[in-house]
């Protein structure tokens, strides 16, 4: 489970999201991964590489988060960004800004095969780039901690069936194929001299 300060609100940049999340019923789970480069240059990664190219647009979204995009995924699932925090650009000595957590929150919309009565997600990017601990040759990588948690509940019938941990699972493989993937593209593009 997360540690309970990345939970103030006031860390966040969209703090109704967060309320959103946390009202929110339902088992949760997490899954998180380092990933090369600022929340902002992992949040358009994130939006590029996982939601825009892990599916077809339904519906397109507005601004740099996406806000009101539907997309579906395979097996006819379809999912919405409800809000995104955008990541705030640092200026000289603001340090404050570095604390404040973008972030998206996004429900299914439609759960295709899933016997799901909910499923609301919510992708922190935070920054972990601590320049006291970086070693001389990382001091200039950036590094952001990308937080995918899912809160869901399941039907009357799953319940029945008692196949809520197999649906889970089905999900945390996901995420973790796709929080995998993205680091590589981002490790990739920091090689490749494009950060």
């Amino acid at each position: 489970m997360t540690t309970p300060h990345l939970f103030s609100s006031d860390r966040y940049v969209d703090t109704h999201g967060l309320d959103a999340y946390q009202a929110h019923a339902g088992q949760e789970f997490e899954v998180s991964k380092l990933v090369t480069g600022t929340p902002s240059d992992v949040f358009d990664a994130w939006i590029r590489h996982v939601w825009l190219a892990g599916g077809d647009q339904v519906h397109q979204g507005a601004g740099r988060g996406y806000v009101g995009s539907v997309r579906r995924v395979p097996l006819g699932v379809e999912e919405e960004i409800l809000s995104a925090g955008l990541p705030e650009e640092e200026r000289a000595g603001d340090q404050d800004v570095r604390l404040k957590i973008p972030s998206i929150c996004y429900r299914v919309y439609k759960s295709g095969p899933f016997p799901l009565q909910s499923h609301l997600a919510m992708v922190r990017f935070i920054d972990a780039f601590d320049p006291e601990v970086a070693s001389r040759e990382t001091r200039k990588t950036p590094t952001t901690l990308v937080l995918w948690t899912v809160k869901t509940e399941m039907s009357s019938t799953c319940t029945w069936l008692h196949c809520g941990g197999l649906v889970r699972l089905i999900f945390r493989m996901a995420l973790m194929t796709f929080l995998g993937s993205l680091a590589k593209k981002q490790h990739a593009s920091l090689l490749d001299g494009h950060f």
